[in-house]
């Protein structure tokens, strides 16, 4: 009677866990795709607003400029402003203008929960929010789920995330994080990222935490080096042999004659006597 009862609660058991298993990956493909959607919308308003902001700051710089060149002219007036003071503000008028949204940065906070690599695209863009709250959240969120990389993951971070861990691992404020970067070019570096990682090889180890991440950076380039070697070889071997244009004859018609292959073209002629 015991068996009977533990092999349906087991049974239940494994049934649970495949549907939660099932709705944590409905949740992050829903979670990506709402980070993408605003992402887009982000980049669309960012375009809009430097355009126009663009337009407007040029036109006010050349009524500022002509204003100043005539009071300039005219004895005892001074300069109306300066220009450039004008540019300056624009350029804070757009920064508040492009923010994360609220559905952006809620978004970022239920990846940064989840357990699962395909989320490390968007935590990796939100490395440069200007919110440090969202920030820490993505950093501690990376540092966790970026060792997790293998090298069949390296789909999962275009070329623009990959800067941006580029540009997170020279500037390396968090140890843990540049570690944990690395430890990730191990798996999925290519040869453009070679001359990220030379840099950290070769910048300044005075500290015990600059050390560590050398340390790791010297690791992590023997990897890329190899992988570089690899794929240098493999787009040799690969690589297509030219095509064979038949020759014109005089009268403008191609030569339909069939071409010896490279292999013969040495060969001895045949003896026809």
């Amino acid at each position: 009677m015991m068996g009977r009862r533990e092999a349906p609660d087991e049974e239940g058991r494994e049934t649970n866990a495949r549907a939660q298993e099932q709705r944590e990956a409905n949740d992050v493909e829903t979670l990506l795709a709402a980070f993408a959607e605003e992402s887009r919308k982000s980049r669309r308003r960012r375009r809009i607003v430097g355009t126009v902001l663009a337009v407007l700051n040029g036109t006010v710089l050349v009524v500022v400029l002509a204003i100043n060149i005539v009071l300039a002219l005219m004895p005892g007036h001074r300069p109306l402003v300066d220009p450039w003071l004008i540019g300056i503000a624009c350029l804070f008028v757009f920064g508040g203008t492009v923010a994360m949204s609220g559905p952006h940065k809620d978004a970022v906070k239920r990846l940064a929960r989840l357990d699962d690599v395909r989320a490390i695209g968007p935590l990796v863009e939100a490395l440069e929010m200007r919110d440090s709250a969202m920030r820490k959240r993505a950093e501690d969120a990376l540092i966790r789920l970026l060792p997790r990389l293998r090298s069949a993951d390296a789909e999962l971070l275009g070329d623009a995330q990959r800067r941006i861990l580029g540009r997170a691992l020279v500037k390396h404020r968090n140890t843990e994080l540049a570690v944990a970067i690395l430890m990730a070019f191990e798996q999925i570096g290519s040869a453009h990222d070679l001359p990220v990682v030379e840099k950290v090889v070769s910048g300044p180890a005075d500290s015990m935490r600059e050390r560590r991440i050398r340390e790791a950076a010297r690791e992590c380039l023997l990897y890329l080096q190899e992988r570089a070697r690899r794929e240098s070889m493999s787009q040799t071997l690969l690589r297509p042999a030219g095509p064979i244009v038949a020759p014109v004859q005089a009268g403008g018609e191609a030569d339909t004659r069939p071409t010896l292959p490279p292999d013969d073209l040495d060969a001895p002629a045949a003896d026809t006597r």
